[in-house]
This record gives C-alpha cells, sequence and structure tokens, in this order.
C-alpha cells in the first residue's frame, strides 16, 4: 500500500487538512500505526504556529508472502517565506 498527504496554507488550515487526510487513508498494520504517528507528529508540530506552511508525507509497505519486508516514509513541513496576502 502507498499513501500521501499533502496540503499548503495558512498553519492552522495545513494541520486541519492533514489531519482529515491522515484520517481517510487505512492501511495494513504496521504501516497503520506509523501513518498514525506520522499524523501525530504533525499535529504537535503545528500546534501554536503562524505562517504559511507546506506539507509533503508519504509512505509504503513492501510484503512478500504476507510477511512485512519494510515501510518507508519521508515527511517534509516547511515554512514558506515571503508569502502574501
Amino acid at each position: 500500500m502507498s499513501w500521501s498527504v499533502s496540503a499548503i496554507g495558512k498553519a492552522a488550515s495545513v494541520k486541519a487538512k492533514a489531519a482529515e487526510q491522515f484520517a481517510a487513508i487505512k492501511c495494513n498494520e504496521p504501516e497503520e500505526t506509523i501513518k498514525n504517528k506520522l499524523a501525530e507528529a504533525v499535529d504537535l508540530a503545528l500546534t501554536d504556529v503562524d505562517g504559511v506552511i507546506e506539507i509533503k508525507a508519504s509512505g509504503s509497505q513492501y510484503t512478500n508472502g504476507g510477511k512485512v519486508i519494510y515501510n518507508n516514509f519521508a515527511i517534509t513541513l516547511n515554512q514558506i517565506y515571503g508569502f502574501i496576502e
């Protein structure tokens, strides 16, 4: 299974959108737990943050014959400087 989450905007809006996207993704274990832990980290990282933020997160789990071989994931949170409203 592969999954991805992305959003760009004001921190509070990105936090809400990312939470919505993470919650909509259903994975097999242990990928589900890994994804949920990443969602918790994003939520914590964006608490009481101001400014414009971009999030990109993705992951996948590889299995062979029902046995989990590996999980990989990447996540970036970047502040967008110089954003004009």
